[in-house]
């Protein structure tokens, strides 16, 4: 998921699809106020386990495909 296009405007990265399902951690997304980096891509499991939060889409990890339909 990404808000890059449009700060603050969740949607899935290949489709433009906005995001039906959100399970932000508390105070996410915050683009880390703004201050130091842009965070325009989701991060899942950050906090808890089954957390999201907005973070730099240059961080290396792993990712989530939706199958075609």
């Amino acid at each position: 998921g990404t808000d890059a296009a449009s700060e603050g405007a969740w949607v899935w990265s290949s489709s433009n699809t906005p995001l039906s399902y959100t399970n932000w951690n508390t105070g996410q997304p915050n683009n880390d106020g703004g201050v130091y980096v842009v965070q325009d891509c989701l991060l899942f499991n950050w906090g808890s386990p089954g957390k999201w939060n907005d973070s730099r889409c240059t961080n290396k990890m792993k990712y989530v495909c939706q199958q075609p339909h």
